[in-house]
């Protein structure tokens, strides 16, 4: 059995097609491309779970946002842009953007998830703008952090709103310190095992998967938006998590969308 995030959409493809040859029993995360189904290589491929970015993408900016008064400069950071939850995130910030007239994006680049490519962007950035900004949107939150301590370098964490989103210890500890507003938990730990719990089922045969609806086969799971309201019990659960495993389909939130 296999549960993989491939790093770029395309290794989906090779990494299934491997799998199926093998008579190996895979589920893909996050990654994966449009034209690739479960259901074109039963039974090996079981499923591909994933997020609605563009959805927590909009959340997470509409959160900001509203803490910049509904208007002001952004600037955004984005991930690898061949990976899908970078292109979705990406949209779900544009389609805030139309929402809300009065913010103005100064500057959108690619830190491929990175605090340490981030960092130097944003003291650039401050630079180059600088009073102008009065937010900063990321995809992730380990590109948030590296905004973070630029904005420290130059005695400005905390006092200028950031969001990031996955949900990370570091993010969590910036939430509750205050030097980020907002981040969306995906609960890895879940995320994880219950791709390995599907394949196992398959494999014994405990579920016929090609009998499966096609939202189970690719679903959008529940995720947890985060801010200082409820960073305590997410952390709480981090440092203790648990998953019933043999409840596959618990978190599904509706059928993977493509845009």
């Amino acid at each position: 059995m296999l549960n993989v995030d491939p790093n770029d959409s395309a290794d989906a493809r090779v990494i299934v097609e491997a799998c199926s040859k093998a008579g190996a029993f895979v589920t893909t995360i996050w990654n994966k491309p449009k034209d690739l189904h479960p259901w074109d290589f039963n039974p090996n491929y079981v499923a591909h779970l994933s997020y609605d970015g563009v959805a927590y993408g909009e959340e997470t900016a509409t959160q900001l946002f509203r803490q910049m008064g509904g208007k002001g400069g952004v600037v955004a950071l984005g991930g690898i842009f061949s990976n899908v939850p970078a292109i979705e995130r990406k949209a779900g910030l544009d389609a805030a953007l139309k929402k809300f007239p009065g913010i103005q994006l100064l500057d959108f680049q690619v830190a491929d998830w990175s605090s340490q490519k981030a960092f130097p962007i944003m003291q650039a950035w401050m630079t180059r703008f600088n009073a102008r900004i009065k937010g900063v949107w990321a995809a992730n939150d380990d590109m948030a952090l590296g905004a973070i301590e630029a904005l420290r370098a130059e005695g400005l964490a905390g006092q200028m709103p950031v969001t990031g989103m996955d949900g990370t210890p570091p993010g969590l500890s910036a939430i509750k310190a205050g030097e980020l507003i907002a981040s969306v938990d995906w609960d890895p730990y879940w995320l994880g095992g219950i791709g390995l719990s599907m394949g196992l089922q398959a494999k014994e045969k405990k579920i016929d998967v090609a009998a499966l609806p096609k939202d189970h086969r690719e679903s959008y799971c529940k995720a947890t938006f985060v801010t200082k309201a409820n960073v305590q019990d997410v952390m709480k659960h981090a440092l203790a998590p648990g998953a019933d495993w043999n409840n596959l389909f618990a978190r599904v939130a509706g059928p993977v969308v493509y845009r």
